[in-house]
């Protein structure tokens, strides 16, 4: 999977015009068999917890994956953004997972 990632330090992690733009370009760019370029935007001073209200995980910066689409052809064609959930599960969650599975496979 090939992308591009950059900030959005003062403002929301919603893709601006000129990220759509820029997101198609790259896309041309790089595209081989059809294959979708992802874009990422990070917002590094609009943070939100890990989980849910604990602050022991810490806080995570907002971000948003997308990719773009071309929706008609000609005068009418336009460059739509779809965005690509992803989900962050912390590293503590998993190991303490693997941890307590690999404890139950031994008993």
């Amino acid at each position: 999977m090939l992308g591009w990632y950059h900030s959005h330090p003062k403002f929301e992690v919603n893709p601006s015009h000129i990220d759509v733009i820029n997101h198609e370009m790259y896309q041309k760019m790089f595209n081989e068999d059809g294959h979708h370029f992802v874009a990422l935007i990070i917002s590094p001073y609009y943070s939100v917890a890990m989980d849910g209200n604990c602050p022991r995980y810490g806080n995570l910066p907002k971000f948003r994956c997308f990719i773009t689409v071309q929706h008609g052809s000609g005068k009418d064609m336009k460059l739509v953004p779809y965005e690509l959930v992803i989900n962050i599960i912390p590293q503590r969650t998993i190991m303490k997972d693997l941890l307590l599975e690999n404890i139950l496979t031994l008993k």
